[in-house]
């Protein structure tokens, strides 16, 4: 089931250890997902979209981390 709900910015720190300049960075880069306008100064992030991110990234830490691996000469 998607969760579909709004975090805030506080949230989304806590979530990925991210600076503000870190998230807003990547944003503008295209590579963290956007936010999204609330009303007046509010914003928010999809939860899920979040959390999708963050599996991505520890997805790519792993398979950085094998690469790197000392494998044996054959």
């Amino acid at each position: 089931m998607s969760e579909h709900r709004i975090i805030r910015l506080k949230k989304v720190k806590e979530l990925t250890s991210l600076s503000d300049s870190s998230i807003w960075r990547r944003e503008k880069e295209g590579l963290f997902p956007s936010r999204r306008y609330l009303g007046g100064r509010a914003v928010g992030w999809f939860y899920d979209e979040v959390l999708a991110w963050l599996d991505n990234v520890e997805r790519k830490e792993v398979a950085t981390h094998e690469s790197l691996r000392y494998k044996e000469p054959v």
